[in-house]
């Protein structure tokens, strides 16, 4: 991570730890919370701090720095990935995925062990069902459930899971070349999750 990205991510830290002492009256230690790394909170894209981390966490790649992804630079770019998921909080995600044997596994570390129905189901727990286990069927059909945050706080830990997994997406996409996108979307039948209310 350069210098630049250093000062800024000190200065969302700043700015989410002032938020929290701007409360009127005496502040007690419930209101305030410390954080090492403004990633690892909950980001919210429709406030302006979270719009700022969720755009600097999926700034694509120029051009010169994408990777065409073979099976002989594979493991680089697993790398850089890791990277990615260091510097932006992937966390539990990627790296706490329940496999159909009930172990957790890294999408990342334990590619050659994790089962493609184990990704699936980390995917439904997150768009559609959030009960679902490792002993869940699938959905026919992969249709998001909808979900009202702002009126119910039940909603909001799936809204956050939903905008972190939003947001490494769109970094893997924006770090690929565009024949291995090609490729990967000949496969968008096991990962893509049509919208509910929207039909996308």
């Amino acid at each position: 991570m350069s210098a630049r990205e250093v000062r800024y991510i000190n200065r969302e830290s700043n700015k989410i730890l002032n938020m929290s002492l701007t409360n009127t009256g005496a502040q007690s230690s419930t209101t305030t919370r410390f954080i090492l790394d403004p990633y690892s909170s909950d980001i919210n894209p429709g406030s302006e701090s979270g719009r700022k981390l969720f755009l600097k966490a999926t700034e694509e790649r120029t051009d010169a720095k994408r990777v065409d992804v073979t099976q002989g630079n594979a493991k680089e770019f697993l790398e850089l990935m890791t990277d990615d998921a260091k510097n932006f909080s992937w966390g539990a995600l990627v790296h706490m995925v329940l496999d159909t044997d009930g172990e957790r596994r890294s999408i990342l570390r334990d590619i050659r062990k994790l089962s493609l129905e184990g990704v699936k189901i980390q995917a439904m727990r997150i768009w559609n069902d959030s009960a679902a286990t490792y002993s869940s069927t699938l959905p026919t059909n992969f249709t998001t459930t909808a979900i009202d945050p702002e009126n119910n706080v039940a909603h909001q830990p799936i809204f956050y899971e939903r905008s972190r997994s939003t947001m490494i997406a769109k970094r893997i996409l924006g770090s690929i070349t565009a024949s291995t996108r090609k490729i990967l979307f000949t496969m968008k039948k096991d990962f893509s999750w049509m919208d509910s209310t929207t039909g996308e």
